[in-house]
């Protein structure tokens, strides 16, 4: 298929109707593919909002610092604004570097794409096939098989794809049409990187084999992603009965056959734009968090997330780190507000009109923060007998997860204050005396 300036009109008239009533931002690498898409979409201008380009520096490469001068001298002469974003790629996560260097791309596009904008990405057919073929080495199910959707909603804004529908024969046409120059990256020759290994060693045989490949793929990945659809409809269904104030019923979940139980919870973790767990995972959650006794306290945890049960609640929450209940930390008098680390947020008090704990006893005595080590008892002010604080916790349904990791707060030695959930009797300002509202920001939920 022949592609030009009118070809790209047309193919985001397409996927974005309303798109000539909104600003376009090219991502631009400097390549063949970025290249072409930057040229026609320059060409298109006049019939678009604004339009500018934003350039990656990831720093992988000592190529990288050449590539993002390149890039601005390129988008200097055709007269579009260009932004250079460098990145950190995260090394050791667990993900090859292809993968890690592709989120920290998309992250920090998705950070600059401003609301009523389109970010243009140059994807084209032959990439699609390879998306697809390495999702299908991966075991993908049908959302991955789906590849990439011409449009998504990014940032504030879109990410849209205009070139999937033409190869890179076709860009390259183009770009030799109309004189153009571009990078060559010699990373994409490296073929330990499994994109590059299939581009060079699968797909001449294939294409060989099966000439029209691109267009059969292509459409699979457009059945695919219409199934993926009807999937999500199935689950937003469920989710009626299910889902309530973001957690979901383990009771409703109970009552799905077991792939609804995994087609909900996939919805449910893509809707918090949560990387997805492994099958593995997935199943866990199913078997050792739904399916486990009331009782239990299971957990499946995966890239910095949790899966935990409360009762009849099924939530996702961040990892939580441990903490060292075996020391205590000094709250220095000159200062408001104590950072408690292991992500636990921080503690701060102000001053209160009435009530709060005694100011004059906590400027005065040595104030430390530590945390439950068993067997404390206290007595509530207000309250006629002393109570295990176990059993408080229980009662004010405290998750089983954080009682140990909720704050104390000590006074020469004696527990004067639960975070900012309970005072202890005899630490509490007397009418007419100052006191201190102590507060507990930043936390993990407890309840």
């Amino acid at each position: 298929m022949k592609f030009d300036s009118a070809a790209l009109f047309r193919a985001l008239t397409e996927i974005v109707p309303d798109f000539g009533e909104r600003d376009l931002c090219v991502a631009f690498s400097g390549g063949l593919d970025s290249t072409v898409l930057l040229f026609a979409a320059r060409a298109i201008k006049s019939r678009t909002g604004r339009l500018r380009a934003v350039h990656v520096h990831h720093g992988l490469v000592a190529e990288a610092e050449h590539w993002a001068r390149r890039a601005r001298a390129t988008c200097a002469e055709l007269a579009v604004e260009c932004t250079v974003l460098n990145v950190n790629v995260a090394v050791g996560t667990g993900d090859s570097l292809e993968e890690q260097a592709r989120v920290a791309r998309y992250a920090a596009l998705e950070a600059v794409v401003g609301a009523d904008e389109i970010l243009l990405t140059a994807q084209h057919r032959d990439d699609q096939l390879e998306t697809l073929l390495l999702q299908l080495f991966r075991g993908a199910g049908v959302a991955g098989l789906a590849s990439m959707p011409p449009v998504r909603a990014f940032g504030a804004g879109l990410h849209a794809r205009p070139l999937l529908t033409f190869d890179r024969c076709d860009l390259h046409e183009y770009a030799e049409r109309h004189g153009l120059r571009w990078q060559n990256d010699p990373s994409n020759e490296d073929q330990r990187f499994d994109r590059n290994f299939l581009r060079g060693s699968i797909l001449p045989a294939l294409r060989a084999r099966w000439t029209g490949i691109a267009v059969a793929v292509a459409r699979s990945a457009s059945n695919c992603a219409e199934a993926q659809q009807l999937l999500d409809q199935l689950a937003d269904l469920d989710r009626v009965d299910a889902e309530k104030g973001g957690e979901l019923s383990v009771t409703a979940l109970r009552r799905l056959s077991p792939p609804r139980q995994r087609n909900l919870l996939r919805r449910w973790i893509a809707m918090r734009k949560i990387k997805m767990p492994p099958a593995t995972r997935l199943n866990s959650i199913i078997t050792d968090v739904i399916g486990a006794a009331d009782s239990g306290a299971a957990v499946v945890s995966w890239g910095g997330m949790e899966a935990r049960r409360f009762q009849d609640r099924l939530l996702l929450v961040p990892e939580i780190a441990p903490v060292d209940t075996t020391r205590r930390t000094r709250w220095p008098r000159d200062c408001a507000e104590l950072e408690l680390g292991s992500g636990q947020g921080y503690l701060h008090h102000r001053p209160s009109p009435e009530g709060g704990i005694d100011a004059s006893r906590f400027g005065k005595g040595l104030v430390e923060v530590g945390y439950r080590r068993g067997g404390e008892r206290l007595r509530i002010h207000g309250k006629a007998q002393s109570k295990p604080l176990s059993r408080l916790f229980q009662e004010a349904q405290i998750f089983p997860w954080m009682r140990d990791r909720v704050p104390l707060i000590f006074i020469d030695g004696s527990l004067a204050a639960v975070a900012d959930l309970w005072i202890v009797e005899g630490f509490v300002a007397e009418p007419g005396s100052p006191g201190l509202d102590l507060q507990w920001f930043g936390h993990p939920p407890i309840r």
